[in-house]
């Protein structure tokens, strides 16, 4: 059992906190799909996120600031996902927990690839000229098509459509540059 968090332990270090803040801010979401991906419930993730996230701050002088945040809330979450698996009835423990350690090691290691990937996009959608970013940025806004864009922009449909193509084919391979070049800072 965890002890309770102790506010005064956090108030002799404010750097120690704001880093805490800064990683556990940053790593919601990913930690979301991490638990998600082992649990395949929406509703449970976001309960076993809630009892992660206590966890975490209970456990706040533990964390090793220059390790990864995201491993160790990661690892966290797993036992968190023990506990919730060993609370459903048989019927719905489908998987051995070698099964669920393994997802759970291979998950980390995704979300690390993927948060990697990410910054990258991030870096190639700056290089993109104001037309090109805003037209790609529209195109993934919820409910948007190449379609309605065509119409608001007064353009030919297909016109949109390669230009999107030619957008994205631009992004790939400055992705895969920055990629083979060690990553995006």
């Amino acid at each position: 059992m965890c002890m309770p968090f102790d506010p005064s332990a956090i108030s002799n270090d404010p750097g120690r906190l704001e880093a805490f803040v800064s990683e556990f801010g940053r790593t919601q979401r990913p930690l979301f799909l991490h638990i998600l991906s082992l649990t395949a419930d929406p509703i449970a993730a976001e309960d076993i996120l809630q009892e992660t996230n206590l966890v975490l701050w209970r456990k706040f002088d533990e964390f090793e600031p220059g390790t990864s945040f995201h491993a160790w809330a990661a690892k966290i979450a797993y036992y968190q996902i023990l506990k919730w698996r060993e609370s459903q009835n048989r019927a719905a423990m489908s998987l051995a927990p070698e099964v669920i350690a393994r997802l759970a090691d291979e998950s980390v290691d995704f979300s690390a690839e993927f948060e990697t990937r990410r910054r990258a996009l991030r870096q190639c959608l700056t290089k993109l000229s104001d037309a090109d970013r805003e037209l790609i940025t529209q195109r993934y806004q919820p409910g948007q098509t190449g379609r309605s864009i065509a119409q608001r922009l007064g353009r030919p449909e297909n016109s949109v459509y390669k230009s999107i193509g030619r957008i994205r084919a631009a992004l790939l391979r400055c992705i895969r540059n920055a990629l083979a070049e060690g990553g995006a800072a």
